[in-house]
């Protein structure tokens, strides 16, 4: 077994079914509002990563190219939702380009 130095609590977790597709049930996790807290009871701060609405729209759009031969019917579902998609709150989205890493 692996030590871990923390406890999982399901309770924390909810599971809401959005929509089914064929055999493929399509989820989204609202994870609670609870504040992560260390052994002593203190808030863990968690780091922000800043990303640009051009580096958004450009994964999205990456992410949909795969979809379009992998899985069509999700394909479908993804792209009714492209001007819905909601970003990780790890994530702090600023305006701005496709960053300089990227092939295009």
């Amino acid at each position: 077994a692996v030590q871990r130095s923390y406890k999982f609590d399901s309770a924390k977790f909810t599971v809401t079914v959005i929509e089914t597709i064929s055999t493929k049930t399509v989820t989204k996790r609202k994870i609670a509002k609870k504040r992560p807290r260390d052994d002593d009871g203190e808030v863990i701060s968690t780091p922000t990563i800043p990303v640009t609405t051009g580096q958004v729209a450009y994964e999205v759009k990456h992410l949909l190219g795969k979809l379009k031969d992998r899985d069509p019917a999700r394909y479908t579902l993804v792209k009714a939702l492209k001007g819905k998609l909601e970003i990780h709150p790890l994530f702090v989205v600023n305006e701005g380009d496709v960053e300089t890493w990227e092939i295009q």
